[in-house]
């Protein structure tokens, strides 16, 4: 993968996602669902913005 927007894209309609199944499920195993894809998202997120930020400070070093 070349381009972090995506990682980053992915992870916000995961997030979504994750929240859709939050506020629709009236068990556990839907909550536990919702909050493992919210988890992955959050770490997808994390990732994206330190590749970014990376990429930025190794662009800026040349």
């Amino acid at each position: 993968m070349k381009n972090p927007l995506i990682l980053l894209a992915a992870s916000c309609g995961c997030a979504l996602l994750a929240l859709g199944i939050c506020g629709q499920g009236h068990t556990d195993q839907a909550l536990y669902l919702g909050l493992g894809l919210l988890g992955l998202a959050a770490v997808g997120a994390v990732v994206a913005i330190l590749w970014m930020l990376g990429s930025l400070l190794m662009g800026s070093g040349k």
